[in-house]
């Protein structure tokens, strides 16, 4: 077993929280996020991305201040398979991704965040039909 630790801000109606985050490579990715009332959401995939993605459908009330939670930001299939979903591209409306376009999906973001996921999902098949 293979694990490191973040820290993610995050906004629950109430206030603003850091949660302690788990990731953990076993036979598959499981990504476990500890916050602040006590509550553990756990979530486990073939990729870290999923993972966040499944951990935000758990409280879609929940705003997740990190990369993985931006509107505009996705993984390529590769990134997904090399990098395990921990790097996604930022991408922009009419222009192709490029490597600089790269983020670390639990790198701290407070703009344009959704909490569902489909939302992402929408984005990209309109960023895809421009290019």
């Amino acid at each position: 077993m293979n694990s490191s630790n973040k820290v993610v801000k995050y906004h629950d109606g109430t206030g603003i929280y850091e949660a302690d985050v788990e990731l953990i490579i076993e036979n598959s990715c499981i990504l476990k996020f500890s916050l602040k009332n006590g509550d553990v959401y756990i979530a486990e995939g073939d990729d870290f991305f999923s993972c966040l993605e499944e951990i935000r459908s758990i409280n879609k009330a929940i705003i997740y201040y990190c990369k993985g939670c931006k509107r505009n930001v996705f993984p390529s299939r590769m990134a997904r398979q090399m990098a395990m979903g921990l790097s996604a591209y930022e991408t922009t409306i009419g222009k192709q991704a490029r490597i600089e376009d790269l983020v670390d999906i639990f790198d701290y973001e407070d703009k344009d965040l959704v909490s569902d996921p489909q939302d992402q999902y929408e984005w990209q098949q309109r960023w895809i039909a421009t290019l």
